[in-house]
């Protein structure tokens, strides 16, 4: 199992590798009144982690509703008093 595990990660640095050598072209970046210069695989793994950290953030959220959601459905309902006599 180890050793298709270390396979397995040999093969994704290798990719990530041709990754950075095809896109080493510099590229430039326009974002209202900011500019910058960078290289096109870095552009790629910013937007990668971005989108990342969105989608875990966006989950996270909904976990913490649906847990809220689950607390409050499996609370006793507190039972109706009678009104005070009058």
């Amino acid at each position: 199992m180890r050793r298709i595990v270390h396979s397995l990660l040999g093969l994704l640095a290798l990719l990530l590798v041709i990754f950075l050598i095809q896109n080493a072209d510099t590229v430039q970046l326009n974002f209202l009144f900011w500019s910058f210069s960078t290289r096109r695989a870095f552009l790629v793994l910013l937007m990668l982690l971005i989108g990342l950290a969105a989608g875990w953030s966006l989950a996270r959220v909904r976990d913490v509703q649906h847990r809220r959601h689950t607390a409050q459905a499996n609370q006793p309902e507190a039972p109706e008093q009678p009104p005070p006599p009058q």
